[in-house]
């Protein structure tokens, strides 16, 4: 038979205090620096509440900032907290030396606050007096995070006579790990105050809460009354998306100074509460397209409700609701703010509207997709989309969405067996928007060429008006087609070539200002180049079919006189036919584009101001016949089965002007 042994039926679980203190998730940062104060002051205030009950305005806080060996020029060491409430009785004693004590849960406390002062110190100071048996009592003691007792040096008198009830607890020195994150001056311990307990600071009556340094003091109190310019209260019920209630929230809508603007990204923002003390911080700022509200003003909100209070973690850093929980609340509460700042958000749609309708004059291509500029700026731009770049893509992405959208919607129709009305009525539909959309790309290229002889015509005047100096050829080779490309590089629409001959949009390859040996076959091409700051390369076009005409196309500077053999343009568009004469032409891709003989015909365009250089210039050239508007110049040079004219700025400016003058009165751009 066994031996019996007798064993305790029940055992009490041993609590490590140092590793209690230890699991407390509190990581160094400026965040965190100051939650032990915060707690402090939250005992404080608890304390205070005990004592006068509804007349809590009678209480008394003060936050004193302690400097390092008293030299008020270095950073603080640590700091005191000295309230007036009900002290430290036995009551509240033997509940600070209950780990995670249940005492003050009513409050919202949860047993561990007075655990982080251990997190950023090596000890707690506290000196209490109150009222035992209508006897005055002082309790002294430190607290420290040792294996064994952690209340030491603790000692009890009696005071001859009754003095007045407080507490003191001191947290010095500060660990060097946390000091470093620590606030350097006393406003912005003070601001960091206020956001914590703003639901505190904003009630009717509240008790006096001071911070001081060797420098100065803050009231709370009157700091944040100075910065508060409107408040608001409201209270409703949420829901969350499946029906299950929320419960019941009171939300407190204000307008704050700027200076209460704390250091995270984002100024309006909405404050969850728990127990009266601020939790989490909901940066709203793209919902409602607002950095600042009015002047220096910006939006803060404090939100109650039970399902906060009973969530809450332990370091009050979050709630124990799941992500998708947290964001149906914050979402329905982020519309109250925006109902309370309706008539800010206003502006913010009037700013919308305005700039949509401007995009929408220049970009016409995309008015099938705005019905009407009101819906679209209510429904398709968000708040925070106010830079014309933002407006732009949102307009860009709906209009990619309605083409898909219509593309499917026409395959459908295709795939109809039967052609009823209704499948009538969706191919009229389609067609319109089809209709509309090419119309406003059209009215887009208009508008585009309009801007583009407009900077011709600004190209003609003087660069340099005190000295008689023209805009250089290379800016305008640039305008009408850039530099260095081919056809290989440059689609249609990245060139202005319409400006000298709608003809040339049907040539199936050009090269501009490049080296003739770089786009022909044979070997010891010309490899000659002219001096790229007088752009005399000029550009080479060619159409598919075999015998058309080869055109060339020569740039001088506006209003250029001083003309060399070099520099002398019609020598240079006979050098450049010799050059292609025999000639089989390339793309970059080495595929031939075609072949010119002694029987390919030249046409050569000089655009160029007809000065009395260049007429000196043509002097003896088959270049003389006058343009029917006499503005130009033209020849047939019969050996080189070449026709040349000379087109001055004027004349290019002008052509091109009379050739789209119809469209841009149908648009409304000239009269």
């Amino acid at each position: 038979m066994a031996d019996t042994v007798t064993e305790p039926d029940a055992y009490q679980i041993i609590s490590n205090f140092v590793g209690r203190v230890e699991n407390i998730s509190l990581p160094a940062n400026s965040g965190n620096a100051l939650k032990p104060l915060f707690e402090a002051v939250s005992n404080a205030l608890h304390s205070i509440d005990d004592r006068f009950d509804t007349k809590v305005d009678l209480g008394e806080i003060e936050i004193v900032l302690l400097h390092h060996n008293n030299d008020s020029d270095l950073t603080y060491s640590g700091y005191s907290v000295r309230d007036n409430g009900v002290g430290f009785n036995d009551e509240n004693f033997k509940s600070f030396l209950t780990s995670d004590s249940r005492r003050k849960r009513v409050k919202g406390g949860k047993g561990v606050g007075r655990l982080l002062w251990l997190k950023t110190a090596d000890r707690a100071i506290i000196e209490s007096e109150f009222v035992r048996e209508a006897r005055s009592m002082k309790r002294r003691f430190d607290f420290i995070a040792g294996e064994a007792a952690q209340i030491q040096n603790h000692a009890m008198t009696e005071e001859p006579s009754r003095q007045k009830q407080h507490t003191i607890v001191t947290i010095k020195p500060i660990n060097a790990t946390f000091n470093s994150h620590f606030p350097k001056k006393r406003q912005t311990i003070s601001l960091a105050l206020i956001r914590h307990f703003l639901r505190v600071l904003i009630a009717d009556r509240v008790p006096k809460i001071v911070v001081t340094d060797d420098h100065g003091s803050d009231d709370l109190h009157e700091m944040l009354r100075a910065e508060i310019l409107q408040q608001t209260d409201e209270t409703f019920d949420l829901a969350f998306e499946d029906g299950l209630p929320a419960g019941t929230f009171i939300m407190k809508h204000m307008l704050i100074g700027k200076k209460l603007e704390d250091d995270e990204k984002g100024t309006n923002a909405i404050h969850l509460c728990a127990h009266m003390r601020a939790v989490d911080r909901h940066v709203i700022d793209n919902q409602i397209g607002l950095k600042v509200i009015t002047g220096d003003r910006f939006y803060a909100s404090i939100v109650e409700a039970d399902i906060l209070d009973k969530t809450v973690n332990q370091e009050r850093s979050s709630f124990m609701l799941d992500r998708q929980e947290m964001q149906q609340i914050t979402t329905q509460l982020t519309a109250k703010a925006k109902e309370f700042l309706a008539p800010y958000i206003k502006d913010v749609r009037d700013d919308q509207r305005k700039q949509l309708t401007a995009i929408l004059e220049e970009n016409p291509h995309f008015r099938p997709v705005v019905n009407s500029v009101e819906d679209f700026v209510e429904t398709k731009l968000a708040l925070n989309e106010k830079e014309d770049e933002q407006i732009y893509v949102a307009l860009s992405r709906e209009n990619r969405r309605e083409v898909k959208r219509r593309d499917k919607e026409f395959k459908a129709i295709a795939k109809e067996a039967q052609h009823t009305e209704l499948v009538e009525q969706k191919i009229a539909s389609y067609a319109k928007f089809a209709n509309d959309a090419t119309k406003g790309f059209l009215e887009s290229y208009v508008r585009q060429r309009k801007a583009i002889l407009d900077v011709l015509q600004t190209y003609r005047g003087w660069k340099d008006a005190e000295n008689e100096k023209y805009v250089l050829e290379r800016a305008v080779h640039a305008l009408i087609c850039p530099l260095g490309g081919t056809t290989d590089s440059l689609p249609y629409d990245k060139h202005n070539l319409w400006m000298l001959d709608e003809r040339l949009a049907f040539y199936g390859y050009f090269a501009s200002d490049k080296k003739i040996k770089s786009f022909v076959i044979e070997e010891g091409s010309s490899g000659g180049e002219p001096d790229l700051a007088f752009f005399d390369t000029g550009l080479g076009f060619r159409r598919d079919l075999k015998r058309d005409p080869v055109i060339i196309v020569e740039f001088k500077r506006p209003g250029k006189e001083d003309y060399t053999e070099a520099t002398d343009p019609y020598a240079q568009v006979v050098r450049y036919i010799g050059d292609l004469t025999n000639k089989t032409v390339h793309d970059q891709s080495g595929a031939v584009i075609t072949q010119v003989d002694d029987k390919t015909v030249f046409i050569c365009y000089i655009v160029a101001d007809l000065t009395a250089g260049l007429l000196q210039r043509l002097r003896g050239t088959p270049i003389t016949e006058p343009t029917p508007d006499g503005l130009g110049r033209y020849g047939h040079v019969k050996d080189l089965r070449a026709y040349v004219e000379i087109i001055p700025y004027e004349k290019l400016y002008d052509d091109a002007y009379k050739r789209n003058e119809i469209f841009f009165k149908k648009l409304g751009l000239i009269e």
